[in-house]
């Protein structure tokens, strides 16, 4: 679609410009806050890897401090420990959130999610800090301060 390709020509452009870039592809970022998350924007049986928004800031800004990042394409993504499968996920999500696991709506078409090689980002950026417990935490206390 033109997301996808707008993309990759942005990308070819940076790495035939001859100047230092670090490019970073993000899977999707979650936020600690209280929201209906219906419907899911991904198949029931879809792979699914997520990230949460502090380790996305601490790869960010590893990417600009760390010379070993220069002229380099990164996933960055959660990495091993938040690969599952959507309705884990969803199941996950809406039980820190308080709402009921049986009311998971979702997409009928795949979203934009899968399992990433995270492997050289996390050697380079070392990132990976928030385990999926610890956002759903973090999550479960934002609903408690939003009721």
């Amino acid at each position: 679609d033109l997301y996808s390709e707008s993309k990759i020509e942005a990308e070819k452009v940076l790495m035939e410009s001859n100047i230092p870039y670090v490019i970073l592809r993000l899977s999707g970022v979650v936020i600690p806050r209280f929201y209906d998350p219906n419907p899911w924007q991904f198949l029931k049986h879809q792979r699914v890897e997520f990230i949460a928004r502090d380790d996305v800031a601490t790869a960010l800004y590893n990417s600009t401090t760390n010379m070993y990042a220069r002229n380099k394409i990164f996933n960055v993504a959660g990495g091993e420990r938040w690969r599952m499968i959507g309705q884990q996920w969803a199941e996950k999500h809406m039980e820190a959130i308080g709402f009921p696991v049986e009311d998971a709506e979702y997409s009928e078409e795949p979203g934009w999610f899968d399992w990433y090689d995270t492997e050289e980002a996390e050697a380079v950026l070392g990132y990976q800090n928030t385990t999926p417990g610890m956002f759903l935490a973090q999550l479960s206390q934002a609903v408690e301060e939003f009721n």
